[in-house]
């Protein structure tokens, strides 16, 4: 799967499940190294999100 089809996927699905109910868990978790094939979302708040593979970041800012 091509890394514009994962972004667009998690955006997909961060759209439909809206923030997470503990987003510090989310920051704590934020410096572990990833595993080949995994992405991370980091709520960034007032619906802000970074996703990164590792290698690449994307930042979504729906209010700019």
């Amino acid at each position: 799967m091509s890394l514009h089809r994962r972004a667009v996927t998690a955006f997909s699905l961060i759209s439909l499940l809206g923030a997470p109910a503990n987003a510090q868990s989310a920051t704590a978790s934020a410096s572990a190294p990833l595993k080949a094939g995994e992405l991370r979302l980091t709520y960034l708040g007032n619906a802000g999100w970074e996703i990164t593979d590792g290698r690449r970041v994307v930042l979504v800012d729906p209010f700019l």
